[in-house]
């Protein structure tokens, strides 16, 4: 099966963002051989059986069973940079960051909760990408300390997907509003937003700058 560049690129850059249980070894192999190819699109299978070297599920993965879930015929055709954008921002992966939420770890549920969504941002003006906003009619969300993936291009007047404080992703209009109406779907998210106005993403975790650690990772994996 094969998965847009776009597509893929998305998914990895979101797994560099999530304190998801991939193994160093496994993280950079996967992102290695992204880097080592100049192919659109690519073979999804040669990246999956890279991440069945990890010991439990991948967010390679969990996709790719979210994916199946949604067809008739689960992999009669290929992958598209909006099945990442519904995986990572609907009702599967919601419920997959409340199960996750460890208070002993992370500082704040509705912080997380919010910031673990694919969520279509604006950067704020003057910000170089370090402020960005999203807001509905409801309710609005002031994030800090985020920050712009490599190959994304930044723009003042662009829209982008945010998880866990990075800009993954650039977003079409259609694509941005595609991402709200699935936001606003889910249970309790205007309510915690009405409640949590600004979010300072480099405070997800108790005894360390999230902003520095997803840094760290970029340059460990090559892509800074």
């Amino acid at each position: 099966m094969l998965i847009e560049r776009k597509a893929l690129q998305t998914l990895l850059y979101t797994m560099l963002t999530c304190p998801c249980p991939v193994g160093e070894e496994h993280e950079r192999a996967l992102v290695d051989a992204f880097l080592s190819s100049d192919a659109d699109p690519l073979d999804y299978d040669v990246f999956l059986s890279i991440a069945d070297r990890n010991p439990v599920p991948t967010p390679l993965h969990l996709f790719l069973r979210f994916l199946a879930d949604g067809r008739d015929i689960p992999f009669a055709s290929d992958i598209v940079f909006s099945d990442v954008l519904r995986y990572f921002g609907g009702h599967y992966h919601w419920e997959r960051s409340i199960q996750s939420f460890d208070p002993l770890t992370m500082r704040d549920s509705a912080s997380y909760l919010i910031g673990h969504m694919f969520l279509p941002v604006a950067v704020v003006s003057g910000s170089e990408g370090r402020q960005t906003l999203w807001k509905s009619d409801e309710a609005s969300v002031l994030f800090t300390e985020t920050l712009a993936f490599p190959g994304v291009p930044l723009a003042e007047d662009g829209l982008f997907a945010l998880h866990l404080g990075g800009l993954v992703a650039r977003l079409s209009v259609a694509e941005a509003e595609m991402l709200q109406q699935h936001a606003l779907l889910l249970k309790d998210m205007v309510r915690l937003a009405r409640e949590t106005p600004e979010i300072d993403c480099s405070r997800f975790y108790f005894g360390r700058d999230h902003r520095e650690a997803t840094l760290f990772r970029l340059e460990r994996n090559g892509v800074l």
